[in-house]
């Protein structure tokens, strides 16, 4: 997971590297005037800009996740809610419905 993101962001920054420049490429003179190609660039560096931001929540997300064993935690406590319903806790399907519920309960507040 960790790798992968650093690999990404290397592959992200060498992207936004080639967006700071200002010159219209060759291969574009006559498609495309420089006034639109400056309003393109302007809006796939503000884009790249949150693409950084979001990424980096999003890892260090994930990593609180994994570090403090929240999935774990919520089976439990979706297994106590199959109980508290009066419903078989031994119950597999029931129990994994009950953690998807809840996960989808959850993800709606946290995302």
């Amino acid at each position: 997971m960790i790798l992968m993101y650093i690999f990404e962001s290397y592959l992200d920054l060498r992207q936004h590297a080639a967006l700071k420049l200002p010159t219209l490429p060759k291969s574009l003179e006559g498609v495309i005037s420089q006034e639109k190609f400056e309003k393109s660039r302007a809006y796939s560096l503000d884009k790249s800009h949150f693409h950084f931001v979001h990424a980096f929540v999003t890892i260090m997300t994930d990593a609180t996740i994994l570090y403090f064993r929240v999935l774990p935690w919520f089976w439990k406590k979706s297994e106590g809610l199959v109980t508290l319903a009066g419903l078989n806790a031994e119950n597999e399907i029931l129990h994994t419905l009950a953690f998807l519920a809840g996960l989808m309960i959850w993800s709606q507040f946290w995302a």
